[in-house]
């Protein structure tokens, strides 16, 4: 009985500790809107191949995305604009994307105030903000 009831234990606190590590599914913005992180508020669609077929461009259309070419190769992918888009934020668990740096680029760990990401697009040159600093300009191509 004792076994079980350690065993018991060290389960729950390994729950808790996975739990303590996932991200929230809302947060109260400082502006004071709730801002809902569940996948029900942003799903990715993916494009497979070089170019959408039809089926993705339904599903991509039916999120709000926009099939569009992107990227140095010019793949088509299906871009959603996030609905925090422009947010202050000072961390990405602030966001549903990244937190990003705004205008001009910073000094690497300068403090700022950033942007929530405006679309799922990976591509361009930003930096991101990590707990309130700017991280290293990074570009993708």
């Amino acid at each position: 009985m004792l076994k079980f009831i350690v065993t018991l234990i060290c389960a729950t606190i390994l729950a808790s500790c996975n739990a303590a590590q996932e991200k929230p599914d809302r947060f109260l913005h400082p502006d004071g809107t709730v801002i809902d992180l569940t996948e029900a508020a942003y799903k990715p669609v993916r494009v497979e191949g070089q170019v959408a077929t039809a089926a993705e461009r339904a599903a991509c259309e039916k999120v709000g995305g926009e099939i569009m070419r992107d990227g140095m190769a010019g793949f088509e992918r299906c871009t959603q604009t996030y609905s925090d888009a422009g947010k202050a934020c000072s961390d990405a668990s602030d966001c549903i994307g990244s937190c990003r740096g705004t205008g001009k680029m910073s000094d690497f760990g300068s403090t700022v105030v950033g942007e929530c990401q405006t679309t799922d697009s990976p591509f361009g040159c930003f930096q991101e903000v990590e707990n309130g600093k700017v991280t290293a300009a990074l570009c993708v191509d």
